[in-house]
């Protein structure tokens, strides 16, 4: 009982620490103020603890349902009415239905509040906002057809978007300064979303007769697009060349922006090239210091470039600098797949899993490591403890599932 209090109490501070981004809202957006709203308003649920709270306010709406069916249940024995029970038995149920309702909106307002200071502190344009929240509205009213407003559990309110907008007129203007990089990443995720090659092709199509017809609002990044979209098929001629139109319609020298760069170094490194790959890719490092898309570039070039110790010591390097990345251990596993050395490579791996949360995954991999035979006393010592770790982090979170089971319900 005291280990599951423990762990209601730290479930309870711990939860809604992260915010998720899927290429979707990226590509629904327009401006780079309006993806920074969106992420303002989630920031928000997380600062005001929404989730922590709501598990609460769940804890609290069960025990108000279950009070309300025995009273149901007693007053209609009691008074030999099964009509008195069941009407107090669903009075009970519908204040904990309105009671998490209220909480709902409270909350969304609440993040909206949060989410405006910190677009406003950001130097983000605020009226991005309301107009991002509107566009949504119109969107769901075509979506949710005839669905009652306030069974949402998000609620895009009209007076949600009418505080946002006032809050705006108040504000102090100052002239937002969009980052170059946006444009690039939303036509990045729009081919992304794409699954096939017919798919890739109609992208490719559409965007090179926006830029025809001058109905495109970026050229730069619409040809980057198209760049990307031959470079998935793998028309490496086309791709190159779009990709010297995006760079010659973004204009100045050198790289340009970390997407330019890091797709330069793929083309060249998938088409044959690796030592252009390098050079573009090494570029690249030096112009964007904190950008991880150009590091995971030079890492794959080295590879590329059969420099395998060198990607595997910066590779090393770089999962020291983050270690909460599952993709950088990825990364290591597969140069030390190149290297030969099988041990190291299966326990990169079970690191990468462990991050994930797959447990039973890096335990394999573990014993995977155990058995590869080519690890040493030093390295065995450290897969040992591991796998004792893992094993007991995954006892641990199957027994935590059960209390927070219990805690939700």
């Amino acid at each position: 009982m005291l280990r599951g209090a423990r762990f209601e109490h730290q479930r309870l501070l711990a939860a809604g620490g992260f915010i998720g981004i899927n290429t979707g809202l990226i590509v629904a957006t327009r401006t780079e103020s309006e993806l920074a709203s969106v992420i303002g308003h989630e920031t928000g649920h997380v600062l005001q603890h929404h989730i922590a709270r709501m598990l609460g306010q769940q804890a609290q709406n069960s025990w108000i349902a279950l009070g309300g069916m025995l009273l149901g249940l007693l007053a209609g024995i009691g008074a030999r009415s099964p009509d008195l029970g069941m009407g107090i038995a669903m009075g009970g149920q519908g204040l904990a239905v309105d009671r998490q309702l209220r909480f709902s909106r409270d909350a969304e307002r609440e993040a909206d509040r949060v989410g405006f200071q910190l677009l406003q502190a950001a130097g983000f344009d605020t009226y991005a906002m309301p107009t991002f929240f509107e566009r949504l509205q119109r969107a769901d009213s075509i979506n949710e057809a005839g669905v009652p407003e306030y069974v949402r559990t998000h609620p895009l309110t009209t007076d949600r978007i009418a505080d946002m907008l006032n809050r705006s007129r108040t504000a102090a203007y100052r002239q937002p300064v969009q980052s170059p990089e946006y444009a690039f990443v939303r036509a990045r995720s729009l081919v992304l979303q794409q699954k096939s090659a017919s798919d890739y092709a109609a992208i490719a199509d559409a965007q090179r007769t926006a830029i025809r017809t001058q109905t495109t609002s970026n050229v730069a990044a619409a040809w980057y697009a198209v760049a990307l979209a031959e470079f998935k098929q793998r028309r490496w001629v086309p791709a190159r060349e779009a990709l010297e139109k995006s760079r010659a319609a973004f204009g100045g020298t050198g790289p340009g922006t970390p997407s330019l760069a890091v797709l330069a170094s793929d083309i060249a490194r998938l088409s044959g090239q690796p030592d252009e790959a390098l050079r573009v890719a090494a570029q690249a490092r030096a112009a964007f210091p904190l950008s991880q898309a150009a590091d995971m570039a030079y890492a794959d070039a080295l590879v590329a470039s059969q420099r395998i110790p060198d990607a595997t010591k910066f590779l090393q390097a770089q999962v020291e600098r983050y270690r909460s990345e599952p993709i950088w251990w990825r990364a290591l596993a597969g140069a030390l797949a190149a290297s030969g050395k099988r041990a190291r490579q299966h326990e990169a791996l079970a690191e990468q899993y462990a991050l994930q949360g797959q447990w039973m995954a890096a335990v394999s991999q573990l014993k995977l490591a155990r058995e590869a035979g080519d690890a040493s006393f030093y390295e065995m010592s450290v897969i040992d403890a591991r796998l004792h770790e893992f094993q007991r982090r995954y006892k641990d979170d199957k027994e935590d599932e059960k209390d927070f089971g219990k805690l939700a319900g």
